[in-house]
C-alpha cells in the first residue's frame, strides 16, 4: 500500500508540474471546500464493519496552492470473542488538515498533503460481561493523503483520496464556496 500512494503522489507530481498554470483553476485563495465521505479499509477495525467510515472534512485556501482545515469521521465494527455475544467498538476521528493543491484546471484539482488527529475508540461489552473492560486504542493519528476533486459544475464536484485516516480510500461529493 505505501508504495501505491507513493506511486501516485510521484505521478500527480509529474502530472502537474508539466501543466502550466491558468486563472480558471479549480483551487484559489477565496475559496472554502467542503467534503463529505465514505472510506474503505483501514486499521482501526476490530471484527467486522458495522458502519463504514463515513467523515465530513473542511478546508480553507491560505494561498493559491495551500488549503488548511479539519476532519470529522465516525465508524463502527462489532467483534465476537469466546462466546456468541459481540463487543462493540465505535471510532471517532478528530483532527487537522493542510493540503498542497496543484490546481491544473478549472474541474481537476489534485493534491497532498498531512493529517494531526486523535482516534477516540470505545467499547461497549455484552451484557453480563465485565464493565471493566475499556478499549487501550485510543491514540494520536499521523496521516498523509493524496486525492483529487473533479468538478461536474463549478461549485459541486467529485473526490477520491488515498492515504492513511478514517480510511485507506475515501470517495464522495466536493463541493466550494
Amino acid at each position: 500500500m505505501k508504495k501505491l500512494i507513493l506511486s501516485l503522489a510521484i505521478a500527480a507530481i509529474a502530472f502537474t508540474a508539466n501543466a502550466q498554470k491558468s486563472s480558471d483553476v479549480s483551487f484559489d485563495k477565496s475559496t472554502s471546500y467542503l467534503h463529505f465521505g465514505v472510506g474503505f479499509g483501514g486499521g482501526f477495525y476490530a471484527g467486522s464493519v458495522t458502519l463504514p467510515p463515513i467523515s465530513v472534512s473542511y478546508e480553507k485556501a491560505v494561498t493559491d496552492n495551500i488549503s488548511v482545515g479539519g476532519i470529522i469521521g465516525y465508524s463502527s465494527s462489532k467483534y465476537s470473542y469466546y462466546t456468541n455475544e459481540d463487543y462493540k467498538y465505535t471510532y471517532i476521528l478528530i483532527g487537522a488538515r493542510g493540503n498542497y493543491h496543484f490546481a491544473t484546471s478549472e474541474k481537476f484539482d489534485p493534491y497532498a498533503g498531512l493529517t494531526l488527529g486523535y482516534n477516540i475508540v470505545s467499547v461497549s461489552a455484552p451484557s453480563g460481561q465485565s464493565s471493566n473492560y475499556t478499549a487501550k486504542a485510543s491514540a494520536l493519528l499521523f496521516g498523509a493523503q493524496i486525492g483529487a476533486n473533479y468538478y461536474f459544475s463549478p461549485n459541486l464536484g467529485a473526490f477520491a483520496e488515498l492515504g492513511y485516516g478514517i480510511g485507506i480510500l475515501t470517495i464522495g461529493l466536493s463541493a466550494k464556496f
